[in-house]
């Protein structure tokens, strides 16, 4: 049937976003950083699969910490996007040597 193959290549060009090659410009807090693209353009990312409290909830600080010390700023990332959340930001996972989201879950 001729719809089959239409559709195999719709979901196979959506089951596999375009990474975004980019470096870090700064972390929100424990799960959102801001990335700078290779094009130039500064994108959130909220941390897929994570959710750390904000700055000024307990234990805010320290996750915001823990984020930036794994990614400081100018960090070289790639950030695989998944949607976009209720507020605009693009979701996804976030890779330097390691991939960042799985680390974050890991560590607590």
């Amino acid at each position: 049937m001729f719809i089959v193959p239409i559709v195999s290549t719709i979901m196979a060009q959506v089951s596999q976003p375009q990474a975004i090659n980019a470096q870090v410009v700064s972390v929100g807090d424990g799960d959102t950083l801001t990335i700078r693209s290779s094009d130039g353009q500064n994108i959130t990312v909220r941390l897929a699969c994570i959710d750390a409290p904000e700055r000024s909830q307990p234990g805010g600080n320290e996750s915001a910490t823990f984020l930036n010390t794994l990614l400081p700023r100018g960090t070289a990332v790639k950030v695989l996007p998944l949607g976009k959340d209720q507020d605009g930001r693009t979701v996804g996972v976030v890779f330097s040597s390691l991939n960042i989201n799985v680390l974050l879950v890991k560590e607590g």
